[in-house]
């Protein structure tokens, strides 16, 4: 990215784009904007492919006070993302840790918090998608259909 006064700007990598709502996001953005939040100790944002095939945004925060409400503190860090960024920018979901796993020199480890980024948040944090009435999902849509043609089955 490129400012006003011609100064380049890292804002993330081009394969580490995520559609989100029909919007491409780069996570780093929305990484970099909640580790502005004065609460915000150190975080890290992910993508995180939902059961229904969808993508969303999950952050993991550790907050600078371990005394903290995490509902509130949820709102209080989507609203400030939808603040600073674009409204659908923010991290749909949130888990607080007391401390970011770390790699042997000292970086978060990404790889770590990939593997546990299983939704393990309860079912009211997850967004979930509302169908008007009638409408049919198209065969590719349904992740056993999609596994099956992939294996030549016919589903």
């Amino acid at each position: 990215m490129r400012d006003a006064d011609g100064f380049y700007f890292f804002r993330g990598r081009d394969d580490e784009l995520v559609k989100i709502s029909g919007q491409w996001v780069h996570p780093l953005e929305v990484q970099l904007c909640l580790a502005d939040h004065p609460a915000v100790r150190e975080c890290a944002v992910l993508a995180l492919e939902l059961p229904d095939r969808r993508m969303t945004l999950k952050a993991f925060v550790a907050m600078n006070d371990d005394a903290f409400d995490p509902e509130q503190a949820t709102r209080m860090l989507q609203d400030h993302v939808k603040q600073k960024l674009l409204p659908y920018k923010y991290p749909r979901i949130i888990q607080f840790l007391p401390e970011l796993p770390k790699t042997g020199t000292g970086k978060i480890d990404r790889q770590t918090l990939s593997q546990s980024a299983v939704i393990d948040a309860s079912p009211s944090l997850i967004p979930t998608a509302v169908y008007p009435e009638g409408f049919r999902r198209s065969p590719g849509a349904d992740p056993s259909a999609t596994a099956a043609l992939a294996k030549g089955v016919t589903p």
